[in-house]
């Protein structure tokens, strides 16, 4: 719901209680879309970072940020120092605007499929955030919407979805759940009076949330989800006044579980693969077990064999003989290439073999069958993990039986450590794991870290924002980091850090070397945080 219109509209009132009578002092953007805009009221400097990417259209107070030296650019300079008159967002689309002196910044969170912030004057476009040349110099306009009459047929959660906009296809949901009917129903399935009782029942939830002043986290399944009013089957995570502050956390509550639920399809995958193995595997041997009891039979056979006066009689397929124990013919099948000798020879050596893999199969099941009942645990375990905390705690396989040749996550790449809701270190297992770290898939403003004068992993703190590592953060990454080297069993260890905008590799470096600049250095006791696995 953070994208919807309604959350918007709270946003926007947010915005004016924040901005009004404040002036835009600065901008700049370090990529495409997203932007910094700084606002100075009363002394107070107020920070937005407007993220208009497809995957997030987020406005969100960020006072922690600072510029960095290289790699940004200013924006929106020709409105630097008009000041705010009014912050509204547009009654037909996901339009937020800052209407300023003399022109307006129209900050487009997915507008038509797509983010942009544009700077517009007596209705022309003088400036944006990308794609400059479509858009500067040409007439501000906002797309046409459908219209809000109700479809006449269609799935209802999304009919009641078009219809009531300020609901979006959430509140939708809860309408059709608290009536009682899927939503995935056709209307042209319903009688009349649920049709009516629906619509009673979208008008009661746009009552609720126009009365409500409380954003609602809340999970339903592995869904995070921000909404105005308690969900009927939502459990509670946080709730807050600020609208900000609820999407904020909304989207640092996503990642969280979309990495739990990354980890933990994982290792589901990768647990239920070793059980079906060994079930396959149980399934042979059990087979073998019952093919496989004639070991005394064939000692037998070898006996009566090496009794007949004739051995090195050939040429025979068969040969029937009087069972000792019974006085009864018995046949026994032959191989008429072989002698008798050699036959029974062969019968004799088919004994022992039986014997031995029936020994082999008395060790091998239960030891199969304890492995199994252990994965089984690891799999129930694995699937009520709540947190990644709790997940990384089992002592789950650490490689697939079968590994794809898709490219790994980074719980995978890499150890990962969950520091705390916001920051995670990732650090290195080789020399080119290293350098694939460092040099592919850390960011600019990521924190490096690696012990001085020693041989170690690379670490990739992510997650800081602003200009200085919060120290209890600091302090655990160092000391991971130190863990990882060659002197894990000192006291004290001098690790140093710097922005990985500052590290880079020389050409013709050796697998995992790099050059760093601008780095600070910090004194850390090796170690991990409790509860981490330490095998590697």
């Amino acid at each position: 719901m953070i994208r919807y219109h309604y959350t918007l509209t709270r946003l926007a009132d947010e915005l004016q209680q924040l901005l009004e009578t404040s002036v835009l002092v600065t901008g700049w953007t370090q990529s495409k879309d997203i932007a910094y805009l700084v606002f100075d009221r009363d002394d107070e400097q107020i920070t937005l970072e407007c993220d208009v990417r497809s995957s997030a259209g987020t406005i969100l107070r960020r006072d922690t940020a600072r510029r960095a030296t290289r790699n940004s650019i200013g924006v929106f300079t020709q409105a630097y120092g008009q000041r705010v008159a009014l912050v509204t967002k547009h009654p037909d689309d996901r339009i937020i605007t800052i209407w300023l002196e003399s022109c307006q910044l129209h900050l487009e969170l997915f507008s038509a499929g797509s983010g942009n912030i544009v700077l517009v004057q007596d209705g022309i476009v003088i400036d944006a955030l990308h794609a400059k040349q479509q858009r500067i110099g040409k007439s501000f306009a906002v797309r046409e919407l459908p219209s809000l009459t109700a479809p006449t047929d269609g799935a209802i959660q999304a009919a009641i979805s078009r219809r009531y906009r300020d609901l979006g296809s959430i509140l939708a949901r809860e309408c059709c759940e608290r009536v009682g009917v899927r939503g995935t129903q056709r209307l042209s399935d319903l009688t009349p009076q649920v049709i009516h009782d629906l619509h009673d029942m979208a008008e009661q939830l746009l009552d609720e949330i126009t009365s409500s002043t409380t954003w609602y986290v809340q999970r339903i399944d592995d869904e995070v989800i921000l909404a105005p009013i308690i969900l009927t089957h939502g459990a509670l995570l946080a709730e807050y006044t600020s609208t900000m502050q609820a999407i904020s956390k909304t989207i640092i509550m996503r990642e969280q579980y979309s990495q739990l639920h990354r980890l933990r399809e994982s290792a589901l995958k990768n647990l239920t693969k070793r059980i079906e193995k060994i079930d396959r595997t149980l399934t042979h041997l059990r087979a073998d077990e019952e093919r496989d009891t004639r070991e005394h039979d064939y000692k037998f056979y070898a006996d009566l064999l090496m009794a007949q006066p004739d051995l090195q009689r050939r040429d025979l397929s068969t040969i029937t003989l009087i069972n000792w124990h019974t006085n009864l013919p018995i046949n026994i099948r032959l191989n008429p290439e072989l002698s008798l000798l050699q036959n029974a020879q062969r019968y004799y050596e088919k004994s022992r073999s039986s014997m031995i893999a029936a020994k082999q199969r008395s060790l091998r099941i239960p030891a199969l069958l304890s492995e199994r009942d252990k994965l089984q645990h690891m799999l129930s375990s694995a699937a009520s993990a709540s947190s990644v905390k709790e997940l990384q705690q089992l002592p789950l396989p650490t490689q697939p039986m079968n590994p794809a040749s898709a490219p790994k996550p980074p719980e995978e790449k890499y150890r990962v450590f969950v520091l705390d809701e916001l920051h995670t270190l990732y650090v290195g297992k080789s020399a080119a794991n290293n350098d694939e770290l460092t040099m592919k898939f850390a960011r600019q403003q990521d924190w490096w870290f690696h012990v001085r004068g020693a041989s170690g992993s690379h670490a990739v703190l992510r997650g800081v924002a602003g200009p200085k590592i919060p120290k209890q953060i600091l302090e655990a990454a160092a000391s991971i980091t130190a863990y990882y080297s060659q002197a894990r069993n000192a006291s004290y260890v001098p690790v140093v850090y710097t922005q990985r905008k500052y590290v880079r590799k020389p050409k013709g470096a050796n697998i995992g070397a790099v050059v760093i600049d601008r780095e600070q250095t910090v004194m850390a006791r090796p170690g991990l945080p409790h509860g981490a696995d330490q095998a590697d």
